[in-house]
């Protein structure tokens, strides 16, 4: 029972990393724009998951007709300054 736990613990860890590689090695989708609502969609996110926030972005941008407002907010690691969200998005 134990093994199992532990090998379950080590299989997650070893699939959010093997995530990111294959993330980082796919472009960017080319989207047109879509209409805005008056709704807020906030949240939370540090540099290690930028790639796992944009991948949330385009599925919400693919299931919904209009796209809400964004609002994020940082644990501190990243700026603005720091990752420019319109070119990182088009290339």
């Amino acid at each position: 029972m134990l093994l199992s736990t532990n090998f379950k613990k080590l299989v997650a860890v070893r699939s959010r990393m093997a995530y990111e590689f294959i993330l980082n090695l796919l472009p960017n989708p080319q989207v047109p724009p879509k209409p805005e609502i008056e709704l807020m969609f906030l949240t939370m996110t540090g540099t290690k998951h930028l790639p796992f926030l944009q991948q949330c972005l385009f599925s919400l941008y693919t299931s919904w007709s209009s796209i809400p407002k964004l609002q994020i907010v940082s644990d501190g690691t990243i700026t603005i300054s720091k990752h420019d969200w319109a070119s990182s998005s088009s290339r």
